[in-house]
C-alpha cells in the first residue's frame, strides 16, 4: 500500500468532534457528556480538537437510535426510519 492510498484510508476511518456530533445528531453538550462517560474516546486530543475512530461514532448512533425511537417517535416512521426534515406532512 503506497503512502496516499494509506492516507486515504485513515481520512475515511477517522472524525473530528464537530463531524461526530453530526453523524450523532446530539447537541455538543450531550456529545462531551458520552465522551466524560466513556462512550466514546478519542484516539488523539491536542488542546482544542479531538479525533474519533468512525467504527466508535456508528456504533454510539446505533446504541443510541432505541432511545431516541421510543422518546423522540414523530422523527421516525413505522419501519423506524429517521423522518428527514420537510417529509412530515407526506
Amino acid at each position: 500500500m503506497n503512502k496516499n492510498n494509506y492516507r486515504e484510508k485513515i481520512k475515511r476511518s477517522i472524525v473530528f468532534t464537530e463531524e461526530a456530533i453530526d453523524i450523532l445528531e446530539i447537541s455538543r453538550q450531550a456529545f462531551y457528556k458520552h465522551v466524560k462517560n466513556g462512550r466514546i474516546v478519542p484516539v488523539r486530543k491536542a488542546s482544542r480538537s479531538a479525533v474519533y475512530l468512525k467504527d466508535d461514532v456508528l456504533k454510539l448512533r446505533e446504541e443510541l437510535k432505541p432511545g431516541r425511537t421510543k422518546h423522540l417517535p414523530y422523527l421516525f416512521d413505522a419501519k423506524n426510519k429517521r423522518i428527514e426534515k420537510g417529509e412530515k406532512g407526506k
